[in-house]
């Protein structure tokens, strides 16, 4: 498997447990963790896919 497909597949699959984690923080009304996780899920997914862009 090529090094960069198997890079967007583990990115994929960490972003989706991610956003599912998070949505099940905000259904149990955990505020505190959602915010942790959502955070999270900017600093290793959303943020460096903005930064490489610029």
């Amino acid at each position: 498997m090529n090094k960069e497909k198997l890079i967007k597949l583990v990115s994929i699959v960490s972003g989706s447990i991610l956003i599912g984690v998070i949505i099940l923080f905000l259904i149990d009304k955990d505020w505190s963790n959602a915010l942790f996780f959502s955070m999270v899920l900017l600093a290793l997914w959303i943020f460096p896919a903005y930064l490489n862009k610029k």
